[in-house]
């Protein structure tokens, strides 16, 4: 006959799948760098504040207001007006990194404003030299302090100061995931009825029932008559404890 092997130092080891559950969270901290990061452009846009009182000339600014009492309709002109100015950007196709840094108060119902994020990280993965941060702010904060040390950290994209104006990032941490406790649905002192007689799956079905119950009572059913072989496995199956009957 012909047979086949692989051998051991050829064989090729498929790769581990494991899954990983993250969440996002809050995480504080600091500045940790005074370096200056040179871009090629920076943009500016303040979402229902005040510029800066002292604006930086090589610093593009666009303030984002409306008279609109619906926050909704609000939000829509902010998000086609954003859209807008990154489509430029990408159009112009820079060669060196640009910031986009969108600010906005930490009112309750100004953090609707946060999903502006969901643009500029669209606008990043189309193109990396374009970073982007959404920082939110407690009022009377010093934004151009804000800006130039956030400016540092391209990395963090979405920053939040708290009340205490103690700086926090939005990262991801991993869900810890604990073995799911098997619990299963066999009990002490039940009544079991299986079908298919002392077969394959019948008899898996009645050994598992047995082996994890107590005093439990298993009727077998099936279309053949009791064999010498069959009232073996019953009286096999009985030494463990539980009554077994086998009807047809």
């Amino acid at each position: 006959g012909f047979t086949t092997r692989v051998l051991e130092d050829t064989a090729e080891k498929l790769p581990t799948i494991e899954t990983m559950l993250l969440e996002p969270v809050w995480q504080a901290k600091e500045i940790t760098t005074s370096d200056n990061t040179i871009y090629e452009r920076r943009l500016v846009v303040v979402c229902e504040i005040d510029k800066p009182k002292v604006e930086d000339p090589s610093i593009s600014y666009l303030r984002l207001n409306s008279a609109e009492q619906e926050l909704s309709t609000r939000y829509e002109a902010y998000a086609i007006a954003v859209f807008e100015e990154l489509q430029q950007l990408l159009q112009s196709r820079p060669d060196r990194d640009i910031l986009i840094q969108l600010l906005f108060e930490n009112g309750l119902e100004e953090q609707v404003f946060g999903g502006l994020s969901g643009l500029l990280k669209t606008a990043s993965h189309e193109n990396p030299k374009i970073h982007g941060q959404l920082i939110g702010i407690n009022e009377n904060q010093d934004l151009t302090t804000i800006l130039s040390e956030n400016a540092n950290h391209p990395e963090d994209q979405e920053i939040r100061y708290l009340s205490n104006n103690q700086r926090h990032v939005l990262s991801w941490q991993e869900i810890e995931q604990k073995p799911a406790k098997t619990v299963l649905p066999w009990k002490d002192d039940g009544v079991y009825l299986i079908t298919g007689g002392l077969g394959g799956l019948g008899l898996i079905f009645a050994r598992d029932v047995i082996g994890n119950s107590s005093q439990a009572r298993v009727i077998l059913t099936g279309r053949s008559n009791v064999t010498a072989e069959k009232q073996a496995t019953l009286k096999e199956l009985e030494k463990q404890g539980c009554k077994v009957e086998y009807r047809t």
